[in-house]
């Protein structure tokens, strides 16, 4: 991922070691894109730290990390790292779902998230100052999404329909579906 102005990147790299190979180090560097010293965000964090995406003020990057070293299973959670500060918060610290990737809305006060709940794979909205999530989708499996604005897009498959295409206004009470598969045609 790279900052709003283009001028730095942030990664994901593991942590070499004795026992690489078992290793679920991960840390966040951030270097400037037209090439340095990459600068390690995260090496407090002895477990996997990934998918930072910065603010659109470029203030502050949101992280996936887990907490505890060499448990692949473990849940990631939702940090915030103050880039300016160095100080870390945990959003949302009480959900208890792994959410999948991260996406600001351009207000910079909404994260978007895709998770595993209970037999489907939703959509949430994290509130980045109170942590209350709010989930966005229903039942079914959501694929892939992007957030532009306050608006939403996402597909969406079920047990019904294979993958349709949704759009969602956040704060709004229904998506609306920007694709429909016809039964009929697709069996002629």
């Amino acid at each position: 991922s790279s900052d709003l102005d283009g001028k730095t990147v942030v990664f994901s790299v593991r942590i070499a070691g004795k026992t690489e190979a078992w290793s679920t180090n991960f840390d966040l560097y951030t270097v400037p894109a037209t090439g340095g010293t990459p600068r390690n965000l995260t090496a407090d964090n002895k477990a996997w730290d990934t998918k930072g995406v910065f603010s659109p003020d470029g203030r502050t990057l949101a992280y996936l990390a887990m907490t505890r070293p060499g448990f692949e299973a473990d849940r990631y959670h939702v940090v915030l790292l103050d880039l300016a500060t160095g100080k870390k918060r945990n959003v949302a610290d009480s959900w208890d779902r792994s959410p999948g990737s991260l996406q600001w809305t351009a207000d910079g006060r909404t994260l978007v998230t895709d998770a595993d709940d209970i037999g489907q794979h939703r959509l949430f909205a994290i509130d980045v100052a109170s942590g209350k999530v709010t989930p966005l989708t229903d039942k079914g499996a959501i694929g892939g999404y992007d957030v532009r604005g306050n608006t939403v897009a996402y597909t969406q498959a079920n047990l019904a329909s294979g993958a349709q295409l949704f759009s969602l206004q956040l704060g709004a009470n229904k998506p609306v579906q920007l694709t429909h598969l016809n039964e009929q045609k697709l069996a002629d």
